[in-house]
């Protein structure tokens, strides 16, 4: 259950809050005038999130929030302050580590939002905490494997440990930097979904790529690399069965829902100062320019050549993935996939661009030439193409590894217990040349 705690010594502002708040059915609000009457409600109540004035008589703001965190860590702690009370705020930040710090005279909608952020954070933060303990204890059923094994896992789980604890560590501190945002939550995804993670981050090279082609300047470019590595975000909270199907196998109401996706990852990151035409980008991804796309339909040019770009590199992408194992299949299929789609999914400008760009990174080389096996399919001197990851989100063997009879045997063996995520990927060789 949601409670919300609001302390303040002037009675005006409280009520001026119980307006506010008192229509939120699902939470429970506390409206207290004092620190001390706050620390009493504390102590009997799970508080989600607390919201504090600073100039109060008994106890000032930022040492009433420093109490609170040693008290209850887990409690978001925010901050109404004056214009004349700023000072204050680093010293809150520094001694009660608050989540967000809002001026007075507030705007009603503005504050809302901001209790409402803070709610869903803390959930995330506890769902954090819950895929931590689930990957420890993941690793602990492996210890039983063999020593050796068990020296891998005990390493594998502490860098993960070390990742969660400084991705909640980095959210709960105020957004100092639009890049250090970006960081965390591209390291979340890549924990939730190491699939989704590696995906993005192929996407991301293929709009840098077109980005340039298209001749956009450095902050456009920045823009569409950071809509690639978060434009799937909003799967994250999808049902697992329906992200490991093809959509071409869903129903109507498992259609609906993944059409939610891109509509979620916007809003995810809504709150963000400066990701204003990142949201637009991620919640565009998906239209089409003969209107059949979604969440929208949005036809011709009502959508942004970004949000195309974005859209393309997307489908792109998971046309060379194919599990095909014939490469040159895949790339002539994706060639002509993207080909057919000229004016009715995308403008015949693009995709006239990204066939150029696809011909030229086959040239060069750069085109991934890899093939799908299973792990019994597996054999000594074989190169990874991609990062083997476990379903807890482990890095098992990084990409380049030359596989040995040891180390498959080792991988047989964690599969066992935490199975492989995704597929695993053997570079070809010699890399495929010829044209399509």
């Amino acid at each position: 259950m949601v409670q919300i705690l609001f302390v303040d010594d002037e009675p005006a502002i409280l009520k001026a809050l119980e307006r506010i708040f008192r229509r939120q059915k699902d939470w429970t609000c506390y409206f207290v005038d004092s620190p001390l009457e706050a620390l009493k409600v504390l102590a009997k109540k799970d508080i989600t999130v607390i919201v504090s004035d600073h100039r109060m008589p008994q106890m000032e703001g930022a040492e009433f929030l420093a109490r609170v965190k040693e008290k209850r860590p887990k409690t978001i702690r925010m901050m109404l302050t004056g214009q004349a009370d700023l000072q204050a705020v680093q010293t809150a930040i520094n001694a009660g580590e608050i989540y967000r710090f809002m001026l007075k005279p507030w705007d009603d909608k503005e504050l809302l939002q901001a209790v409402k952020n803070a709610v869903e954070f803390h959930t995330i933060t506890d769902e954090n905490e819950r895929l931590t303990q689930q990957v420890q204890q993941q690793n602990e059923e492996l210890t039983a494997i063999n020593e050796e094994l068990e020296e891998r896992i005990q390493e594998r789980t502490r860098q993960v440990s070390d990742a969660l604890y400084t991705a909640k560590a980095m959210n709960e501190q105020l957004e100092k930097t639009l890049e250090e945002s970006t960081k965390t939550l591209v390291t979340l995804v890549q924990l939730a979904c190491p699939e989704i993670g590696s995906h993005s981050k192929r996407v991301k090279q293929h709009v840098i790529a077109l980005g340039k082609r298209f001749k956009m300047d450095e902050t456009e470019v920045r823009e569409l690399e950071l809509a690639a590595l978060l434009h799937d975000n909003g799967k994250l909270g999808t049902p697992a069965f329906l992200i490991e199907r093809n959509i071409a196998d869903y129903d109507e109401s498992e259609l609906t829902i993944y059409k939610k996706h891109p509509v979620i990852g916007a809003q995810n990151l809504s709150n963000i100062q400066g990701y204003e035409n990142v949201c637009d980008l991620i919640r565009s991804h998906h239209e089409l320019y003969d209107g059949s796309g979604f969440p929208k339909g949005i036809k011709g040019a009502n959508t942004s050549i970004g949000a195309y770009i974005l859209g393309i590199s997307d489908k792109l992408d998971y046309l060379l993935q194919s599990p095909h194992p014939n490469p040159e299949y895949v790339y002539q299929h994706a060639f002509q996939t993207i080909a057919d789609s000229s004016d009715k999914e995308y403008p015949s400008k693009l995709v006239q661009e990204v066939l150029d760009y696809m011909e030229e990174t086959r040239q060069n080389g750069a085109q991934d030439d890899s093939l799908i096996l299973s792990i019994a399919e597996l054999s000594p001197n074989m190169r990874l193409a991609r990062d083997i990851y476990s379903m807890s989100g482990s890095l098992i063997l990084a990409a380049d590894s030359i596989l040995t009879s040891h180390n498959i045997e080792l991988l047989r063996s964690i599969a066992k217990v935490d199975p492989i995520a995704g597929k695993i990927s053997i570079t070809r060789k010699p890399r495929l040349t010829a044209k399509c």
